[in-house]
């Protein structure tokens, strides 16, 4: 059953106006390791470069109603503070699936308040969650202990998602890569989605999600902000 909020634990916004990637307010784009994607392998239910541009249409409408209904769900455990649906036009990212240039796709951004034991969780590393860059992308969900807290990067219901849980106060934005499959360590490549920029106190998450054309190679950055601009606080990278 889909979790309902009332007016005062969450803030939906929809915005339905597509803007050109690479012309959107917020973040400037950070610094690019130089990992460039390769065609990935396509997902069923995806259209493909054979398909139609009706296709192609009908297919972003239908992603579109459900980011609609999915931006105000919170993550077990978790309070939705903020959420929004943005249409994005990725002429780029567009021309690499063989979607019409002018496509839009929503892409998601949330704040979550997920109380003291994420803030717990964030703050001490477990078994079986290496923070250490990997030779190899492996595949699979993936999550790594950063300067300030834990960044994560999941395929959940066809949906990339980078999400960063703070351990501490601090302020900064996550941004989504996609990265050749055949990537050594944990490099930036093409931004496929980018969060708002917030300040964060312990417990609280900051994610985006967008929908997967491809199964590829994915990066989850968080960039903390400081005095001259953002730093890497740490990646972690997956097969997905």
């Amino acid at each position: 059953m889909r979790k309902t909020l009332t007016a005062l634990t969450a803030a939906v916004a929809l915005v339905l106006t597509p803007t050109v990637a690479g012309a959107v307010s917020g973040p400037e784009p950070a610094d690019v390791d130089g990992s460039s994607p390769s065609q990935g392998e396509p997902i069923p239910g995806v259209p493909t470069a054979e398909s139609s541009d009706a296709e192609w249409r009908a297919w972003a409408q239908a992603v579109t109603d459900d980011a609609r209904l999915r931006a105000d769900d919170p993550s077990p455990g978790c309070t939705v503070v903020e959420s929004s649906v943005e249409l994005v036009v990725d002429a780029d990212a567009n021309a690499q699936i063989g979607a019409p240039a002018d496509l839009a796709m929503p892409v998601v951004r949330a704040v979550e308040d997920c109380g003291e034991e994420a803030a717990e969780s964030a703050a001490k590393p477990a078994r079986g969650i290496d923070a250490a860059p990997q030779a190899r992308l492996a595949s699979g969900n993936r999550c790594a202990y950063v300067s300030g807290g834990k960044i994560c990067i999941s395929d959940s219901g066809s949906t990339i998602r980078g999400t960063y849980t703070a351990s501490s106060s601090t302020r900064g934005f996550v941004r989504l890569y996609q990265i050749s499959p055949s990537a050594s360590g944990c490099p930036t490549g093409s931004t496929r989605a980018t969060s708002s920029e917030r300040s964060l106190s312990a417990g609280q998450t900051l994610s985006t999600w967008f929908y997967q054309t491809q199964n590829s190679g994915y990066n989850a950055t968080f960039w903390r902000d400081v005095t001259w601009g953002h730093t890497k606080a740490g990646s972690v990278c997956a097969l997905l």
